[in-house]
C-alpha cells in the first residue's frame, strides 16, 4: 500500500494508460545538437522514466525554421528527426512511462537574427520579450504552419511516442491568433471568439487527420493571460468547451500566463504553492476530458490532495523531478524522507536555460 493512492492510481487517455498521475511537463533543456535530440536528452529522459513517473512531455519540438529564439533547439520539421525520436521512446517505454512531446510555433516569441527568416505572428504586434516587429501572417501561410503541425505531428507517432501535446499556451502562436491582445485582425482569423479560435481548431484538426484515432492529442493552454488586455479565465472556459466539442482533444493542460507575465510559469521560491492549481479546477467543472495542472507542485502530499480533490487529473512535477528524478519511487515506496525537495531557486533549470546552456540543478 502506498501513502498516496489517488496519485499512484493509473489513468486511461483514448488508448494510452499512464501508471500514476505525475508527470513532467515540456521544458527547454538546451541539450540539443545539430537541431536534433541528442544522447543526452536519451539519458535525461530514462532517468526520469527508471525514477517511476507516469508520463513525460518532452520539450518543445519546432514545427518550422521561423520559430527560433534560441541555438540549442530540437527541430520537428524533417524525417532525419525520426530515428532521434526512437532512441527516447525505446528508452522510456521498458519503465511503462508514457511519453510525448510539445509542438511549437513561438510566433513572434524568436529572434530574426537567429533564423534569418522573418518573425511571424498574427498580426505585427511585437513580442513583450524580443521586441522585434512581426509580419502579420497571410491565409497562405496560416495553412502552410498547419499542415506543419500535422507533419510534426507524425512524425512523433513514426518515432514512438505516445501522443502529442500542442503547445496553445504560455503567449505562443496559437495564443496570439486567441488573445485579443496580440490578435488585431479583421478577416476570419480575428474579430470573434469563433475567428480567433479558427487557427487552432485547424491545427487539431489537421493534427488528428495525420496521425489517426490512435494517437493521444492534448494542448497546453494558458488559462489566463494575466494582461489587461489580453485573454482571461471567462471566455477561455468557452474556448475549452469549443476545443472539446472538435472531438479531438483528449486532455488539456492547463498554465497561466504570456511573455509578459512569464514569471508565473516558473514561479521563484517566495511564491506560495501550488498558485494556480484552482484554475485547472474551474476548467474541469466545464469539460469531461482530463485536466492537467501544473505550477511549483513540489512535494507528494500536495499533488495527492489536488487529485483526491478532483482539482485536476494529472499534476506537473516537473522541477521537482529535476531536482530528484526518484521522486515518485521514494513516494510510492514510503520514503518520503530521502526525497530532494525543489527549492525552487530557479537558478539551475530557468536560470541556465535563460543563458542558452544546458539545465542542470543546484540541489
Amino acid at each position: 500500500m502506498t501513502a498516496f493512492p489517488n496519485l499512484f492510481s493509473p489513468l486511461t487517455i483514448r488508448n494510452v494508460t499512464m501508471p500514476n498521475r505525475i508527470f513532467s511537463s515540456g521544458h527547454l533543456t538546451h541539450f540539443a545538437e545539430n537541431s536534433l535530440p541528442s544522447d543526452r536528452h536519451t539519458h535525461y529522459y530514462e532517468t526520469r522514466a527508471r525514477g517511476g513517473i507516469g508520463m513525460i512531455c518532452m520539450e518543445v519540438q519546432s514545427v518550422s525554421r521561423h520559430c527560433w529564439p534560441v541555438p540549442n533547439l530540437c527541430f520537428a520539421d524533417t524525417d532525419e528527426v525520426i530515428e532521434r525520436y526512437k532512441m527516447i521512446s525505446d528508452a522510456v517505454h521498458p519503465y511503462d512511462t508514457k511519453l510525448f512531446a510539445q509542438l511549437w510555433h513561438n510566433g513572434h516569441h524568436t529572434h530574426s537574427r537567429i533564423s534569418q527568416l522573418p518573425v511571424q505572428s498574427a498580426s505585427s504586434v511585437p513580442s513583450p520579450a524580443i521586441g522585434e516587429v512581426p509580419k502579420e501572417l497571410d491565409e497562405e501561410e496560416i495553412q502552410e504552419i498547419v499542415q506543419q503541425y500535422a507533419h510534426a505531428a507524425l512524425r512523433l507517432k513514426k518515432g514512438g511516442f505516445d501522443g502529442v501535446e500542442i503547445h496553445a499556451g504560455h503567449g505562443y502562436l496559437p495564443q496570439q491568433f486567441l488573445s485579443p491582445y496580440s490578435n488585431r485582425r479583421t478577416d476570419k482569423y480575428g474579430g470573434s471568439l469563433e475567428n480567433r479560435m479558427r487557427f487552432s481548431v485547424e491545427i487539431i484538426e489537421a493534427v488528428r487527420e495525420a496521425t489517426g484515432e490512435d494517437f493521444v492529442v492534448g494542448l497546453r493552454t494558458s488559462a489566463d493571460e494575466i494582461v489587461e488586455s489580453g485573454i482571461h479565465l471567462p471566455e477561455m472556459l468557452e474556448v475549452y468547451q469549443g476545443w472539446e466539442e472538435t472531438g479531438n482533444v483528449d486532455f488539456l493542460n492547463v498554465t497561466v500566463s504570456t511573455y509578459k507575465t512569464g514569471v508565473m510559469v516558473i514561479p521563484p521560491m517566495g511564491t506560495p504553492p501550488r498558485p494556480f492549481v484552482w484554475m485547472a479546477a474551474e476548467v474541469k467543472q466545464v469539460v469531461d476530458i482530463p485536466v492537467f495542472t501544473a505550477i511549483k507542485i513540489t512535494d507528494p502530499q500536495t499533488a495527492e490532495e489536488i487529485i483526491a480533490n478532483d482539482e485536476a487529473d494529472m499534476v506537473a512535477m516537473t522541477r521537482a523531478t529535476i531536482c530528484d528524478p526518484e521522486l515518485p519511487n521514494k513516494a510510492k515506496e514510503g520514503r518520503e524522507d530521502e526525497i530532494r525537495l525543489c527549492m525552487n531557486c530557479n537558478e539551475g533549470c530557468w536560470g541556465r536555460c535563460e543563458q542558452f546552456i544546458p539545465i542542470t540543478c543546484v540541489q
